[in-house]
């Protein structure tokens, strides 16, 4: 690395020539990135619940369901009169008519069909057919209306105020270019005298991470801002500001940029890569430009020559030199965990972060020394005094001192605090609740789920024997266990292959039960769903050859937590019963899958902190042949993740796609500190120095740079605090806190394990072991 720094130095503008054609060329790339923050983007591969559940839908002849919410304005005209009605037909149809609508047709009120007025088979209509204007036939029409008990449950409420129609997306279109379409159909009838909204699992999915990018569109630069202002605070100079800052552009353009060339998208795990990009590249610079100072004050300050300058850059990359390749190479390893995952985006974010570091360690070594030494001498001036001004030569003895009285029983004690607050962490998710609680999204999620059985899905599939749906014993298999799923905990209703065989044995106009028919007119009910299919949604419930069936629970606002408990119940309730009779039972749908993603993405997140750590041990091990430093520099590694996991357990922050998701960072910034402060430690103990000396030495030099990283950092990441949407909340909130548990474990753990690992009186032997190393590099 120091032949590409002396390289630089000695022919900085073919450099910065280089480094600006590639780089435009690659910002050229990134134009045409892809953006896929659609949830859909993060279901795992191979998982066997997804791939039913899509399987389910062929199946079925079920595709994604919008719902789309109308409701009565506030002083207009009511719903459940000539006119709402009429509106009602009006905007069935016109959905109906959409390109983006799926042959199945829109499902609501409006086809729902009334048997109670036929006459003969071929007459029997749909309730709003024949919309009337006399009131007593107008109430007569809405109290045979709301007897049925979908149309309480899925498509007016009770009070007459809100209506659910269900439009099936047209497979082979874009969940996201679907929602679009209906939005802007939405924008077209604006004026009217109802509110149209949309909801639903789909569009939560879709909208989240559209909001999501949104939010850090302004929330990024925003804390960008925050950190130049803090970097001019720390580091004092316009240099100090300047070279981290272009570190920070130079690899967030080529590590997108190669993402773009790749084809690998930004999805919503993937939008945390610039962030910890930025900390990775600024906690170098910092500690380069700290030594950069001192190098440069020890030769009268910014006004020296070029030739000193070129010498003082030199001097201050050998001396971060060999941790800044150490954490790079450990990190970007951490971070390589992510291919054992079966969740591309998680892979696709493992493999691009470390690239990320990789190449924040090489233009540390080769752009930032190609421009700091054409920066002008202004630059390399104080402009603000020093806030963090070194302490006083006191008595270093007193310092390193209070390290050994506590420092290993402090560690002890954080270990036997934290235990049990890992232990309380829960795993807790939802779509719906990560958006702004006032957002649009989320009041119609709220208006739907407090009028109507739910908008989330979880499908219990009946599979058996050819035709066994369609006969007494089928059907009465799945009333039993459509009774078992009612009493289950957040079930709002339960529809089933018994609805539309109800509807039709109406139309049969048989007074007898459904489960009491003989054969013969049994069959004819199934004939007779069969012809209303599109109207009573038989494909729904029950598949061609008779030999599985769907019971579709509607579940009220659910979160991970809410559906563990429900599948719970299923299981412990149901399964019994179904396999009793030769029935096997599986589970789909939308609450099943959101389960799959969020707790596969939290599992692998989880799994890839013990992987990472693993993995940076026996790099550690390997770069330095086998010292026993490895083992002790992961131990504020381990403190500080531990202390914000016990954090979370303990304040109930539950884990989830987004608040999983600061590992990686207090990963690698531990390491960072720990092999900056161990290395400079090391440096002084081989000059001589004892241990509370060396300590203290410390404190002064690499000190300095871990403190003005975690202040710079910690409060850079606070600005993500100011935004509405809870995943980019949290992780502000523990990012920060990761930033000040690495300063912590780092600064008042380590000097204490230093200690115990080298004592008063080995600067000897630290010194022969830095004689091998210089004689083995040379």
């Amino acid at each position: 690395m120091m032949k590409i720094t002396r390289s630089a130095l000695e022919r900085p503008l073919a450099w910065l020539a280089a480094f600006t054609l590639l780089t435009l060329v690659l910002a050229w790339q990134l134009l045409g990135i892809d953006i896929r923050t659609d949830g859909a983007a993060l279901y795992p591969r191979g998982n066997e619940i997804i791939d039913r559940s899509a399987l389910d839908r062929v199946t079925f002849d079920d595709p994604e369901h919008v719902i789309v919410l109308v409701q009565q304005h506030e002083g207009g005209p009511a719903l459940e009169s000539y006119e709402g009605y009429s509106f009602l037909r009006a905007v069935h149809l016109a959905l109906d008519s959409l390109p983006i609508t799926h042959e199945n047709g829109v499902i609501s009120a409006v086809n729902q069909l009334d048997v109670s007025t036929r006459s003969s088979l071929y007459s029997v209509q749909a309730y709003l057919d024949n919309i009337p204007r006399d009131p007593r036939a107008l109430a007569a029409l809405r109290a045979r209306l709301h007897e049925e008990r979908l149309t309480n449950g899925l498509f007016l409420d009770g009070d007459g105020t809100t209506a659910a129609f269900y439009l099936p997306v047209k497979r082979g279109v874009d969940r996201a270019a679907a929602i679009e379409e209906i939005q802007h159909w939405i924008t077209t009838r604006g004026g009217s005298d109802f509110d149209i909204r949309t909801t639903g699992p789909v569009v939560a999915e879709v909208l989240l991470g559209e909001m999501v990018i949104q939010d850090l569109l302004w929330l990024v630069p925003l804390m960008m801002l925050a950190i130049t202002v803090l970097l001019l605070l720390t580091l004092r100079t316009a240099a100090g500001v300047a070279i981290p800052m272009i570190e920070v552009l130079f690899t967030l353009i080529w590590t997108l940029g190669l993402m773009s060339v790749a084809g690998v998208p930004i999805t919503l795990v993937t939008t945390i890569m610039p962030i910890i990009l930025v900390a990775m590249a600024i906690t170098d610079e910092i500690h380069l430009l700290e030594r950069l100072q001192t190098h440069i004050e020890s030769r009268g300050g910014a006004a020296i020559s070029r030739a000193e300058r070129k010498q003082a850059f030199l001097d201050a990359i050998r001396d971060v030199k060999r941790p800044v390749i150490l954490t790079s190479l450990t990190t970007a390893a951490g971070f390589l965990s992510f291919l054992t995952t079966s969740v591309a985006p998680m892979q696709h974010f493992g493999v691009f972060t470390s690239i990320g570091i990789l190449l924040a360690m090489f233009i540390s070594f080769s752009l930032i020394p190609a421009m700091g030494i054409l920066m002008p001498d202004f630059m390399f001036k104080p402009l603000v005094p020093d806030l963090l001004k070194r302490r006083a030569a006191g008595s270093p003895d007193a310092a390193a001192g209070s390290y050994k009285r506590w420092g290993l029983r402090a560690s002890l004690a954080i270990l036997c605090l934290a235990v049990p607050g890992i232990m309380m962490l829960t795993v807790q998710d939802s779509w719906v609740d990560n958006f702004d609680h006032d957002s649009d999204l989320v009041a119609a999620e709220r208006s739907f789920n407090q009028r109507f059985w739910g908008s989330y899905r979880f499908d219990v599939i009946l599979a058996a024997k050819s035709g066994i749906f369609e006969r007494q014993e089928g059907l009465k298999l799945v009333r039993t266990c459509k009774e078992i799923v009612k009493r289950g905990p957040y079930v709002g209703g339960v529809a089933s292959v018994l609805d539309p065989f109800e509807g039709a044995a109406k139309v049969l106009g048989d007074d007898a039960h459904l489960l009491e028919l003989p054969p013969d007119s049994l069959e004819m009910v199934d004939d007779i769903a069969n012809f209303f299919h599109s109207r009573v949604s038989l494909h729904q419930f029950l598949s061609g050859a008779a030999d599985s069936t769907r019971l579709r629970i509607f579940v009220n606002s659910p979160d991970f937590a809410r559906s563990v408990q429900l599948r719970t119940y299923l299981r412990d309730s149901l399964e019994a019963v179904a396999s009793a009779a030769g029935v096997d039972v599986h589970y789909s749908g939308d609450i099943p899958v959101a389960m799959e993603v969020v707790g596969d993405i939290v599992d692998n997140q989880l799994r890839s902190i013990g992987a990472s750590l693993v993995g940076v041990v026996i790099l550690l091990l390997i770069f330095l042949r086998g010292d026993r430093t490895a083992l002790v520099l992961m131990v504020p590694v381990v403190l500080a993740t531990a202390l914000m996991l016990a954090a979370m357990g303990y304040l109930d922050i539950p884990l989830g796609i987004a608040t999983s998701m600061f590992t990686p960072l207090a990963i690698g910034v531990g390491i960072d500190f720990s092999l900056h402060y161990a290395h400079r430690y090391k440096s002084h103990r081989a000059a001589g120095l004892d241990h509370a000396q060396a300590v203290h030495m410390t404190a002064q030099s690499s000190g300095r740079a871990i403190a003005w990283n975690a202040t710079v950092l910690a409060l850079g990441f606070l600005v993500l605090t100011l935004s509405a949407l809870k995943p980019n909340h949290s992780l502000g909130v523990l990012l920060a806190g990761a930033m000040v548990a690495c300063y912590g474990t780092t600064m008042f753990i380590l000097p204490r394990l230093l200690w115990r690992t080298y004592g008063d009186g080995a600067a000897t032997q630290i010194t022969n072991a830095h004689e091998a190393e210089a004689a083995h590099r040379s």
